[in-house]
């Protein structure tokens, strides 16, 4: 009876402690601001996004090298802190592409990436 008993208990605090956990995020999740290895992901993301519409414009014009010269990556790619994985960085390009593709302006996909490479 004891194991029964200790094992109701133990359902009841895991739902306490989950649904107090809950309610805790939830109550200050709007003063949450972004961090700043969060804000790393963004940027490099919009840098490495700049690369892959790059390497789809190389590849229409039959040139895919031109993506892979030294210059071109360095470009894209130098923002790459060792301490932040490449991974993250790429899903975040991988969203904006996903979100380009999404939204159309005229005949042109929108993407703010252009813009953001240009005054750098």
């Amino acid at each position: 009876m004891t194991g029964l008993r200790g094992r109701r208990a133990d359902r009841w605090l895991t739902l306490g402690l989950a649904l107090a956990t809950v309610s805790w995020l939830l109550a200050v999740e709007g003063r949450q601001g972004i961090g700043r290895d969060e804000s790393q992901y963004m940027r490099a993301g919009e840098r490495y996004w700049g690369w892959f519409e790059d390497l789809a414009a190389n590849l229409e014009q039959g040139k895919p090298g031109r993506s892979f010269a030294p210059s071109s990556i360095d470009r894209y790619w130098s923002d790459n802190a060792p301490d932040h994985p490449v991974i993250m960085k790429t899903l975040r390009a991988a969203t904006l592409g996903i979100d380009a593709a999404k939204i159309q302006i005229g005949d042109v996909p929108r993407c703010a990436v252009k813009p953001f490479l240009e005054q750098n």
